[in-house]
């Protein structure tokens, strides 16, 4: 199972957020020619990560926060 998620949202006029999601989930263990090794290796991990857009009339700054785990 796999699932990605973008959402963007205007907060004001000159901020605006975008938070990114991405989970997967491998737990079969598959292994069609019998030879002792997985075909596809079990996995887990979650990624986010939230970022903040400025935009003013001489300023552009970006400030983003992530967090990944496996």
């Amino acid at each position: 199972m796999e699932l990605n998620l973008n959402l963007n949202r205007i907060v004001s006029k000159k901020w605006e957020s975008t938070l990114l999601m991405h989970a997967k989930y491998q737990a079969l263990e598959i292994d069609n020619n019998a030879d002792g090794f997985l075909d596809r290796p079990l996995d887990e991990n979650f990624i986010i990560h939230n970022q903040w857009n400025y935009t003013g009339t001489i300023l552009h700054m970006e400030y983003g926060v992530g967090a990944l785990t496996f």
